[in-house]
């Protein structure tokens, strides 16, 4: 994971920043894979256009278990960080 954000909408707006500062902090030269699941923001056309130069991987529809290391993340970042407040 190279960043990350929490936010209350599912808004591409969202995430473009993301991509674009870990492009820029990781200087990337080779050739990247971006795995992501089919939610609205990964699919729409922004999100294609900033990750344009990436191999775009997806997660098999209702299938959560084909990305179950993030699944475990967020598990964890919402019962220590989002349940504490």
């Amino acid at each position: 994971i190279i960043g990350w954000d929490l936010s209350e909408t599912l808004e591409v707006s969202n995430v473009i920043p993301l991509i674009e500062k870990a492009k820029h902090s990781r200087h990337i030269s080779k050739p990247l894979i971006m795995h992501s699941d089919r939610g609205s923001q990964f699919m729409s056309e922004a999100y294609n256009q900033v990750t344009a130069n990436m191999t775009l991987s997806y997660s098999k529809k209702a299938y959560p278990w084909d990305n179950a290391c993030i699944e475990s993340f967020h598990a964890l970042i919402k019962r220590e960080w989002i349940n504490w407040f």
